[in-house]
């Protein structure tokens, strides 16, 4: 595949951003550097497969995938792919030229976790142990005790140091330290993210239209019924919130302590959003179709400025031809 058209971005000079309003369009934006982490990308993407690259930042060309990217998480030397399969979840670890060193498949949750600082990636195993995947290639793997059993209904949220947070809708959102007895996190219906200093972000148990940000043990800070908080950016400053839908439909930044929003991607007609991810700790990356425009890399900062991170393209499938790493 070739990905010549990259440069075209200007490597090295960042046009000025542009505000964003409520009459901003895609086409409107003003173009910014690349990716500053790496992203997969497939000229010609079908349904469950295509010619799948990793893209690296600063490269003009990529790695090809083995296996179509699902959720992955991208090291100097090392690459975790995880994608699902009629038989259960698959998880490959591969090094840098790619080469395959592990795959585990057959498993029941279908999620990978990745650390705040993208420091660590871990899956469950069926007999309920966690395997944790280090930036260094190494593995390690320990014990954990799940509510509903190991193949239970509870799934992985969150990885915050020894502690995983566990959810699922017939299991109440628990939080597991090691191989003790889950602890049950009253306050939510469901449980998104975790913070690094261990702030919860979730839709509300006492009124499930809502969701609101906890701290433990002294309640609900703050909450949102227009929007449903998603994922906590690296350094815990910022939430990222999606206006509901089966896709996210429009995305908005909130101060972490008081809940204001200072950046917002609105909801438009003939436009699609297929995902959301934190790029670094004050932008956000967003997969955006618009008709007549194409597939694009948005990236929206926390203080409101928008700009492309790669401009439209156009491969004549309605199927995404980007794919962000987790955050």
């Amino acid at each position: 595949m070739d990905l010549t058209w990259i440069p075209a971005l200007v490597w090295g000079a960042v046009a000025a951003a542009g505000q964003l309003g409520p009459a901003s369009s895609a086409p409107d934006l003003p173009t910014g550097p690349p990716p500053t982490v790496p992203y997969a990308f497939a000229e010609h993407p079908t349904f469950g497969g295509g010619d799948w690259r990793l893209v690296r930042p600063g490269e003009v060309s990529g790695h090809p995938f083995t296996e179509t990217p699902g959720e992955f998480v991208v090291y100097d030397d090392v690459v975790v792919n995880g994608y699902g399969t009629e038989g259960g979840f698959v998880v490959q670890l591969f090094d840098g030229r790619p080469h395959l060193e592990h795959e585990q498949g057959e498993l029941c949750h279908y999620r990978l976790l990745a650390t705040p600082d993208r420091g660590e990636v871990a899956y469950l195993q069926n007999d309920g142990s966690l395997v944790e995947l280090y930036a260094d290639g190494s593995l390690g793997t320990r014990p954990v005790e799940l509510p509903g059993g190991p193949c239970g209904a509870a799934d992985p949220v969150a990885l915050r140091g020894p502690k995983l947070y566990v959810d699922a809708p017939a299991t109440p959102p628990s939080v597991i330290a090691g191989p003790n007895h889950p602890t049950r996190l009253r306050g939510f219906a469901d449980l998104a993210d975790v913070s690094a200093r261990g702030l919860l972000v979730g839709r509300l148990s006492d009124d499930r239209r809502c969701s609101g940000l906890l701290r433990p043990r002294h309640g609900v800070r703050w909450r949102t019924c227009t929007d449903r908080l998603a994922a906590f950016s690296p350094d815990g400053h910022h939430v990222l919130g999606t206006l509901p839908g089966p896709e996210p439909r429009g995305v908005v930044v909130h101060r972490t302590r008081t809940g204001r929003v200072v950046a917002s991607w609105p909801d438009a007609p003939r436009q699609r959003i297929t995902q959301v991810e934190w790029e670094d700790a004050g932008h956000l990356l967003l997969v955006v179709w618009q008709r007549g425009a194409g597939w694009s890399l948005v990236r929206l900062g926390v203080d409101g400025r928008a700009e492309y991170a790669v401009p439209p393209v156009r491969t004549g499938a309605e199927f995404s031809p980007f794919r962000l790493q987790l955050s």
